[in-house]
Formats: structure tokens, C-alpha cells, sequence
């Protein structure tokens, strides 16, 4: 009888391990940048962690590419990256110094979808921390400058689309979903 429950219990540790490797692979992987096809250029400052899933609507970090793109040490990230993009008002304005920021390639033409944790912080009571998901459509050879940052405990986000600190037109954003559909874990 102690023999089945440890069995049980084996098997229902593994099986919530490996639920969770979609977790650890979505703070330990890089955003990988496209090596062909239509891009775009996205500049991303933040405070926290920025992770993008490429070519989906939903998060979901088993899709190829789906990854880390900007975050502080201790996670895998791309800061710091230059494409040599032109400044927006934002960063025109302000200091880049005090957030993490990188420029990437990303797919054009299909849904990118970018999910927000800020660092967080612990107040007597609780920890507060804000998360926040963007999903928009990149059109091929735009810059466009995504600001996801925690103030307090509230999310902050903008989207542009940017010729340079002159020109600059809001991106509309949707709020993409966990994708619903199965993964084999083994």
C-alpha cells in the first residue's frame, strides 16, 4: 500500500515538473531573431522582464523563437543590442540608463505577442507586482519602440511606430490569451 502512494506521489511530482518546463524555458531562452524573411525593428525599454512569443497570437512558450528580450541579470536576455534605430520622443527625452533596453529583429507581417512582469515589491502585507500581454502585427521594415515598465504597482505600456522623434503614430494592441491547446511534456 506505501509502495502505490509513493508511486503516486513520484509520478504526480514528475508530471507538475514537467508542466512547468514551458515556465523555466520562457525565463532561460533568448527571443530569437528571425534569419530570413520580412522583419521589422523593435526597441524594448523596461524595468522588469519583456518576453516575446513570434508568429502567435497567444502566449505560448514552446513556439520556436519564443523567448527572453530584454530583463536584469540572472535571466537570458538581449540588452543592450543596437540596430542603430533613430530616438523617439520617449527616448529622446529620457535617460535609457535606467531601464534595460535592447533593439531586435522580429517577424513582420504576422502577430507578435510580448508579455510584461515587472520586478515587483514587498509591502508589509503582500508582494506587488504588475503583468501585463501585448499582442500587435509588425509591418515589414517599420520601427516601432515597445515602453513596458512597473510604476508603483501599475503596468505602463506604449507602442510606436517611428520614423524618428518627429514622426511617430500609436500602435493599437491587443491583449493576447495562453494558447489552448496541449504540449508533450516527455
Amino acid at each position: 500500500m506505501h509502495l502505490r502512494i509513493a508511486s503516486v506521489v513520484v509520478v504526480v511530482v514528475t508530471l507538475a515538473g514537467c508542466g512547468n518546463i514551458a515556465v523555466v524555458k520562457s525565463f532561460s531562452t533568448k527571443f530569437e531573431s528571425p534569419a530570413e524573411g520580412k522583419t521589422a525593428n523593435l526597441r524594448v525599454i523596461t524595468n522588469g522582464m519583456v518576453r516575446g512569443v513570434p508568429n502567435s497570437e497567444c502566449i505560448d512558450w514552446y513556439l520556436p523563437g519564443a523567448g527572453v528580450i530584454a530583463a536584469r541579470d540572472g535571466f537570458a536576455h538581449r540588452n543592450y543590442e543596437d540596430l542603430g534605430m533613430p530616438d523617439s520622443k520617449w527616448t529622446a527625452a529620457v535617460s535609457k540608463s535606467n531601464f534595460y533596453n535592447t533593439e531586435v529583429r522580429v517577424p513582420a507581417g504576422e502577430p507578435l505577442s510580448l508579455s510584461f512582469i515587472g520586478n515587483g515589491r514587498v509591502s508589509a502585507y503582500a508582494r506587488e507586482q504588475c503583468f501585463v500581454s501585448r499582442s500587435f502585427t509588425p509591418q515589414p521594415g517599420h520601427n516601432y519602440e515597445l515602453v513596458m515598465i512597473e510604476n508603483g504597482s501599475s503596468c505602463q505600456s506604449r507602442l510606436v511606430d517611428f520614423v524618428d522623434a518627429t514622426q511617430e503614430t500609436v500602435v493599437k494592441t491587443e491583449v493576447p490569451g495562453l494558447c489552448s491547446k496541449w504540449h508533450s511534456f516527455m
